[in-house]
């Protein structure tokens, strides 16, 4: 990418078409800068960034929701973003504030406090799968929250609760069995506090819960075996997207592409590492995990996470040929894991994924 040697004739040309009075260059140059700023975010100096975030300040006032809707799906993820940009995109309807709710860093708890205590539920359940949710934050969640904003917040390894607010989620887990069963695997809730929400259970679902603990447990050991380890010595904090499964996601979640399509291209061209980035980005497990799980030859653990992400047989069967050639293995190998992904039922899959993202919270936890 191209950069300016003159910062101020780049000011200058930047504000003279931010000040146009036409809806469709004010359009434009909100694309060109936002476009700018993702792809350079990282390299841009300081008077620089100053620059794009006040541009895009400035050009707020006169977008559209969907111009709005637009800039947040861009920036969301970009960590030099300013609070003041954030926090007006935070504070826009629902569809303008998600992504920036979710993503952002450049939000304090005191804007998400703000937020959390004026917006409505969509605003609270996207600031409920935020990366980290402190207990303050969250207890207002759980305040203002309904049923949906708490089972988010249960699901979500980085949520830390207050004891206050563990008190509510128990109780409100009285009346609904996923939040009971997502409440019993998390780490940060004792053995005593686990025992109770067990005997809210009947025996059979107890009994089918613990089996899949039991599970899942060795699953998560075999996906944080060296991969978990690296994430944690290292603090890996992003996960550090390629452009091809960025472009791809995209279409994707504009209803352009269909995961299957995807996957199976990908798979065709032996892309593998664009798949474990695409697969991080949807499920939500860090791509080392991904890709451990790819290497192994049980492919108990990509097949959750790829039903749970909504991968159907035609990608899965692709993928499970590629992977076979990549590992050397014959075709058999494919076919059995391809009927293992065909019996498994996608509820199940999404069920699992979350106690499995819980388990190696914990796991990354005490390897820290």
């Amino acid at each position: 990418m191209a950069r300016t040697t003159n910062g101020t004739a780049m000011i200058e040309s930047i504000i003279a078409l931010a000040q146009s009075k036409s809806p469709e260059k004010r359009r434009k140059i909100m694309d060109h800068v936002s476009e700018l700023f993702v792809e350079g975010a990282e390299i841009y100096k300081d008077d620089e960034l100053h620059l794009f975030n006040k541009v895009l300040e400035g050009l707020l006032e006169t977008m559209c929701v969907s111009d709005k809707c637009r800039l947040s799906q861009k920036i969301a993820k970009i960590d030099q973003i300013s609070r003041d940009l954030a926090f007006a995109l935070a504070s826009d309807q629902e569809t303008v504030a998600e992504n920036i709710l979710r993503h952002a860093t450049a939000l304090t708890d005191a804007d998400l406090l703000k937020i959390a205590k004026t917006k409505g539920q969509g605003h609270l359940l996207a600031i409920s799968q935020r990366d980290q949710v402190q207990p303050r934050v969250s207890d207002v969640l759980i305040e203002r929250g309904d049923l949906p904003v708490h089972q988010s917040l249960a699901a979500n390894p980085g949520a830390a609760f207050s004891k206050w607010g563990e008190r509510m989620l128990v109780k409100r887990a009285e009346s609904d069995p996923t939040l009971r069963e997502t409440l019993c695997v998390r780490p940060d809730f004792d053995e005593k506090q686990r025992e109770g929400l067990f005997e809210q259970m009947s025996d059979e679902a107890a009994s089918k819960l613990r089996s899949l603990l039991d599970t899942n447990a060795q699953i998560v050991e075999d996906l944080f075996r060296s991969a978990g380890a690296i994430i944690a010595e290292h603090k890996v904090k992003t996960r550090g997207r390629s452009v091809a499964a960025k472009a791809y996601l995209q279409d994707i979640r504009r209803g352009q592409r269909s995961l299957d399509k995807v996957i199976t291209r990908l798979a065709l061209s032996n892309a593998l590492e664009d798949v474990v980035h695409l697969l991080s980005e949807m499920s939500g497990i860090h791509r080392a995990y991904i890709k451990n799980g790819m290497s192994r030859r049980n492919g108990e653990a990509l097949a959750i996470i790829s039903k749970a992400c909504g991968l159907g047989d035609l990608g899965y069967s692709a993928l499970c040929r590629a992977r076979c050639r990549q590992m050397k293995l014959p075709e058999s190998a494919g076919e059995k894991w391809l009927a293992d992904f065909r019996v498994l039922k996608e509820a199940d899959a999404r069920r699992a994924l979350a106690i499995i993202k819980l388990q190696l919270k914990s796991m990354e936890s005490q390897a820290a």
